[in-house]
């Protein structure tokens, strides 16, 4: 870490993007890709453009594995930048080699903690930041944004390191399993990280409302009403559960 850096702790990275939202105003914005609704709620005045396009913002947020397509920006294209960036690396603990981390080169870098180790609910992010912007950033969550549970679990698990190697390879297995579950069911992959598949299909409410009757619930998006998200499957039954209900989807309109 150079002298010029710092972290701060935050209860989620949901919460650090809608205050760096005040923190850094900016008059033109750009979004690489669709994604997360969060950025365009915090800064609805952005624009989404691909990446050569949104480079030339003065600010430039970026998720790098995106969500929910999965697409994946060089991060020696992101370094070489000189404009305000925000990283948002919510799913790059799966894969590591994606990082802006150590090399930053100024840009702001967004960590969350609940995708990789699937404890969503202890609410815990950082955010890697220069000192003023950090000291800012602090200023508005307070002097206690941690919950000491959060402090105790996220200390644990960051310290099993031969856990995180069976979770990378655990998460690549059931995303390539999945996958192929879905295309065996007639549906097209689209995108997805080692945390999730994008699918596609005209169908796609019919098996959403399918799905949801046999308690299974994947992720629809309302500005692309032809796509799913699916998450990877916990456990054995899990797998069975969603094999039985696609087995016996029948598409409609």
């Amino acid at each position: 870490m150079d002298s010029n850096e710092q972290i701060a702790a935050v209860p989620g990275s949901d919460i650090a993007i809608r205050l760096l939202g005040r923190l850094l105003p900016a008059a033109r914005v750009a979004i690489v890709g669709q994604g997360y609704a969060g950025y365009r709620a915090t800064w609805p005045e952005a624009r989404v453009l691909p990446f050569e396009k949104a480079c030339l913002a003065d600010l430039m947020i970026c998720a790098n594995p995106n969500n929910p397509d999965g697409a994946i920006t060089d991060v020696r294209k992101l370094r070489k930048l000189r404009n305000s960036r925000i990283v948002d690396e919510a799913f790059a603990d799966a894969m590591p080699e994606s990082s802006m981390l150590p090399h930053r080169n100024g840009a702001i870098v967004l960590r969350s903690f609940g995708k990789f180790f699937g404890l969503a609910g202890v609410r815990l992010g950082f955010v890697i930041g220069n000192r003023p912007v950090i000291r800012d950033l602090r200023g508005l969550l307070g002097d206690w944004p941690i919950s000491g549970p959060a402090i105790a679990i996220g200390t644990a698990a960051y310290c099993d390191r031969a856990w995180q190697g069976l979770q990378r390879h655990r998460l690549a297995q059931g995303s390539a399993r999945l996958a192929s579950l879905l295309v065996h069911h007639g549906l097209d992959c689209v995108g997805g990280t080692a945390n999730f598949r994008l699918c596609q299909t005209a169908y796609a409410a019919s098996l959403f409302s399918h799905l949801c009757q046999a308690g299974i619930l994947v992720r629809p998006f309302a500005d692309r009403p032809e796509q799913l998200r699916f998450g990877i499957p916990g456990t054995d039954a899990d797998w069975a559960r969603l094999e039985i209900a696609l087995q016996a989807w029948r598409p409609t309109k």
